[in-house]
């Protein structure tokens, strides 16, 4: 995404649900907007759903909160996952890839490579897996 288009994270969160939904749709390629969009669509319902709850419901403020610090964190650059729910998420994110990995041609799997190795170093710098597993899937995918 170009630079100067990376308030749409912070617009993501903003209407939760709504803007996640938009957000979603809007996103073509980009896996990292889709990312955020679903997170912000997954606060929206947990908010909709807390915000019938009488005694807790003013829980919704600071979830709302939390996912503007979410968007704030991604326009600087910095993907925070939800806990538990990321890994949901990228789970599916990983099974999507595989399943439309199995469609690309040959001519394009050099196009391809060079945005798996962007995705794998993302996951090496989240923590997601070690140095000795990045170096193992560089590999394999050059």
């Amino acid at each position: 995404m170009k630079e100067e288009n990376r308030a749409i994270y912070i617009l993501v969160y903003f209407f939760e649900f709504i803007s996640g939904i938009i957000g979603y749709f809007f996103a073509g390629e980009n896996e990292r907007l889709r990312f955020h969009s679903k997170q912000a669509m997954i606060l929206g319902v947990i908010s909709f759903i807390i915000s019938f709850i009488p005694i807790v419901s003013v829980l919704t403020v600071f979830i709302w909160l939390y996912g503007l610090y979410l968007g704030i964190k991604a326009y600087k650059g910095k993907d925070v996952g939800l806990p538990i729910i990321t890994s949901k998420i990228e789970e599916e994110a990983v099974e999507s890839e595989h399943t439309s990995r199995k469609k690309v041609t040959h001519s394009k799997v050099a196009e391809s490579t060079g945005e798996h190795i962007k995705a794998l170093k993302l996951r090496y710098a989240k923590g997601e897996i070690t140095k000795k597993e990045y170096n193992k899937i560089k590999k394999d995918l050059e």
